[in-house]
């Protein structure tokens, strides 16, 4: 090969070597709610104005960038996927259940807030299509719309609070 054109074969191999090595990956944005990631436990739930629950500490749920998994003492667990809306107040969040049971691949709608330490998520499910208007679940709200406070599994509420404890 004459020196000319394998001089030439280097200059273009190194002009274009910075381009070969870049990350081809776009970034991933930043977490909407960076501070819901993670676990949290269930220390109160109502529906209808009741509360309703275990009457121990409530399961583990872990949300990760887009997915959560709810995880029970008996080993059972479910999972899904969520995505956020932070451009409206309250934040809303959509769930898609992942799995074999018959909630799988059904759409929940609900608002979600943190408020001193605690994840506030009212939910709409059973095939409700509104989403929720306010933090609350009270005597005559659909049936299938529920309230649930987590805290920090670290937490003194999540470890003593039965979660069928009032709602503050």
């Amino acid at each position: 090969m004459p020196q000319a054109l394998t001089r030439s074969l280097l200059l273009l191999i190194l002009a274009i070597q910075p381009v070969l090595h870049t990350n081809t990956h776009a970034e991933e944005a930043p977490h909407p709610m960076p501070e819901m990631l993670g676990e949290w436990r269930l220390i109160s739930m109502q529906m209808e104005g009741q509360g309703e629950g275990p009457e121990t500490a409530g399961p583990l749920t872990v949300f990760t960038a887009n997915t959560l998994e709810i995880q029970y003492e008996s080993g059972f667990s479910e999972r899904g996927t969520y995505t956020l809306d932070t451009s409206v107040k309250p934040a809303r969040i959509t769930l898609l259940r992942d799995g074999d049971s018959e909630e799988a691949d059904r759409l929940s709608y609900g608002l979600i807030k943190i408020e001193a330490g605690r994840l506030h998520l009212v939910l709409n499910d059973e095939g409700e299509t509104a989403w929720p208007t306010r933090f609350a679940s009270e005597p005559g709200d659909s049936p299938n719309m529920g309230y649930i406070i987590m805290a920090r599994p670290n937490d003194a509420a999540a470890a003593t609070a039965p979660a069928t404890q009032p709602m503050p």
